[in-house]
């Protein structure tokens, strides 16, 4: 694989065979971020690893950057089951009412809040 170095560049940055051109380090954070992520979505939440690889997350953040910081939260929140559902709050704190407020469903999880049949 050839790198191609300007004639005036003392050093350059690479990923994934691709040249880094301007500020490297808000790349390198992302980078350390999939790597972290990919571990944590794999490995603790059980998903594949083509599942992960097959996600475009730099489309996902590029949408998610024109949201509002709370929304950005809900989202990573869902998707990384730390969402405050009657499960967890019995998991975290040990709380007896698992129960959705609002169709009495026990165990209320990160799913069922994407699809209580109440339209509350």
């Amino acid at each position: 694989m050839t790198r191609q170095i300007l004639p005036m560049q003392s050093v350059a940055v690479f990923h994934g065979g691709q040249k880094i051109i301007g500020e490297c380090g808000s790349e390198i954070r992302y980078q350390i971020g999939k790597v972290e992520a990919r571990d944590f979505y794999i490995n603790k939440l059980g998903w594949y690893a083509a599942v992960f690889d097959n996600v475009d997350w730099a489309a996902r953040d590029k949408v998610l950057s024109r949201k509002p910081d709370m929304f950005r939260m809900w989202v990573v929140k869902q998707s990384s089951g730390f969402i405050s559902s009657g499960k967890n709050m019995r998991r975290w704190f040990g709380s007896e009412h698992t129960q959705c407020p609002n169709c009495g469903k026990e165990d209320e999880d990160a799913q069922h809040l994407l699809h209580c049949p109440d339209p509350g």
